[in-house]
């Protein structure tokens, strides 16, 4: 933060509100990051700050300037540090409960025991990666996110391998987003129709 003040040019005094995107699960209400991978133990204190998990920000931004600007509801999910899932209904962003972030990269695929992974494990960035032939240079570069393009020339050019763990992220996202989805579904009966 403090390199940011600097590069901005400014002095701490002129900060007034700090916003803060993070991948992981956030306490929107309180700003508490209860896991992250990026940052850990920061003592925000001294700023208004507001914190926010990444797919949320995402969610807002699409929603603000980007592909889903005319659409109030909609579903994100967004694949990096973590798998977030970002949700507008009615043009409002869904918390969920007691404002915690939505996230999928801990939900359990498969019947159990030996079978159980992980949904990252699967369908996160790095599980694409390392079903590709993503060599030390390109995962480099795709974790520091400068180079998402190459990893998608590779697989619009049919890398095997790239391919094959997209397709299979895809599919295993498929099963997964509805679950949480569904109880936020609003069911409708019809007390007039008698064929209930």
């Amino acid at each position: 933060m403090c390199q940011c003040v600097r590069d901005a040019e400014l002095a701490p005094n002129q900060i007034n509100t700090i916003a803060l995107s993070l991948p992981g699960i956030i306490e929107h209400r309180t700003g508490k990051v209860l896991s992250s991978g990026v940052l850990r133990d920061a003592d925000m204190s001294l700023y208004a700050t507001i914190v926010e998990s990444d797919a949320n920000a995402i969610t807002i931004a699409e929603h603000w300037f980007g592909q889903a600007r005319d659409l109030d509801d909609f579903v994100l999910v967004a694949m990096e540090e973590t798998l977030g899932l970002g949700v507008m209904h009615g043009g409002q962003l869904f918390r969920g409960a007691r404002g915690l972030s939505l996230t999928l990269s801990d939900m359990i695929m498969g019947t159990g025991g030996d079978d159980a992974v992980k949904l990252a494990d699967l369908a996160s960035a790095r599980a694409i990666l390392s079903g590709g032939r993503a060599d030390m240079q390109m995962t480099e570069a795709v974790r520091a996110w400068h180079d998402l393009a190459q990893v998608k020339q590779l697989v619009d050019a049919g890398e095997i391998g790239l391919c094959a763990a997209s397709a299979q992220a895809g599919s295993v996202l498929g099963i997964a987003i509805p679950a949480p989805l569904a109880s936020l579904a609003e069911i409708v009966i019809d007390a007039a129709d008698d064929q209930l």
